[in-house]
């Protein structure tokens, strides 16, 4: 299933990161990072990932097989509207590849704030 893109901006955000307020989603444990599988019942909404982490992060998707397929890299700091369906699940990656945190897309879910710290570990 192709991943229904329309529009990728990327913006360096201008606000305290640590002044993001908590949004509601459904967390993923990163235990399920290459397994489970991405399903969308919704119509398409617009999602602003933003890097409020410590490092850089890779933002995955796991597609409907469940495989993790790369969507975009940010920066501490870095914001990215990306198109995506309630259902879909998304790892956000370190640099070596370990998945430090994943959530599913929920209804109405207009952003999601990276905020977990890599230990190097995976799994995190």
């Amino acid at each position: 299933m192709p991943i229904r893109a329309t529009s990728l901006v990327i913006s360096a955000t201008a606000c305290f990161l640590g002044a993001l307020p908590a949004i509601a989603q459904e967390a993923v444990d990163c235990r399920q990072f290459n397994s489970i599988a991405s399903y969308a019942p919704g119509p398409g909404m617009e999602i602003t990932f933003t890097n409020a982490s410590e490092s850089r992060r890779t933002v995955m998707w796991q597609d409907t097989s469940g495989a993790p397929v790369y969507l975009m890299d940010l920066n501490v700091g870095e914001s990215a509207g990306y198109m995506v369906g309630p259902g879909d699940i998304f790892a956000m990656v370190d640099g070596p590849g370990n998945c430090v945190e994943m959530f599913r897309a929920t209804a109405g879910q207009s952003q999601y704030v990276m905020r977990a710290i890599a230990t190097g570990a995976g799994g995190d």
